[in-house]
């Protein structure tokens, strides 16, 4: 059988440097908050963003640490610019601060939901696989289909709910994934793993039926999946 892990993609060279422009910028940013500005918190944020830059050329990323981490790498960086600034009279401050910290509710709330639904998702994406894993197709989907409803455009969760439907033996059970497959790109267009995968359960298809309706359409699907990845293997 086929992993149910997520499909992953790679962005090249240009993508890399620029993570390491950004990393060096955060450092940067955190290093010059080691002089004493007042922002104690900003400084200690700033210790920690470069000790996580440096403990991830020996480990893994992880999923439940990256968001803090790059929240404390935001919160440092524009403790250093306002640090650097000069600083505004009683008046200017009180103007301003209302739409700022708006904002700032807005933006916290937005993450925190983000981040928390995150979780959920990913907690029923393990259940799904867990249930598949163990031949209980009804539960996995129904799991999946769960992730799917919480959070439609997170591409992981149709991504696993395909694969996970599909794992049945009839056409039907390819059909039921391919509805989650287009669900999926209507909701998330252009996610890379999600038009493989399109691909692969047409060619799916095609095999089980043995029908030259079927056949076509893979080879057509296939054929304009190299036009837009040529390189893929």
């Amino acid at each position: 059988s086929e992993p149910l892990g997520c499909g992953s993609h790679t962005t090249g060279v240009p993508a890399a440097t620029a993570y390491v422009l950004l990393v060096g910028l955060v450092a940067l940013a955190a290093w010059r908050l080691r002089r004493p500005s007042g922002a104690t918190f900003a400084a200690g944020a700033g210790a920690g963003v470069i000790a996580f830059a440096v403990a991830q050329l020996s480990s893994f990323p992880s999923a439940e640490v990256d968001p803090l981490a790059w929240f404390l790498a935001g919160l440092v960086v524009s403790a250093e610019h306002v640090a650097r600034e000069p600083r505004p009279t009683p008046a200017a401050t009180a103007s301003a601060g209302l739409p700022v910290r708006l904002v700032a509710l807005v933006a916290t709330t937005v993450a925190l939901w983000a981040g928390a639904t995150g979780v959920s998702v990913d907690r029923s994406l393990g259940r799904a696989v867990r249930a598949a894993e163990g031949g209980d197709l009804t539960a996995a989907v129904s799991h999946a289909d769960a992730a799917t409803r919480l959070r439609a455009d997170h591409p992981d969760a149709w991504y696993v709910a395909a694969r996970v439907a599909a794992r049945g033996p009839s056409l039907l059970d390819v059909d039921a994934a391919l509805d989650r497959v287009e669900d999926g790109r209507r909701h998330v267009p252009g996610d890379p793993a999600l038009e493989q995968l399109r691909v692969e359960l047409l060619a799916t298809r095609a095999l089980r039926s043995g029908l030259p309706a079927d056949r076509r359409a893979a080879i057509e699907a296939v054929r304009a999946r190299l036009e837009a990845d040529p390189t893929h293997p």
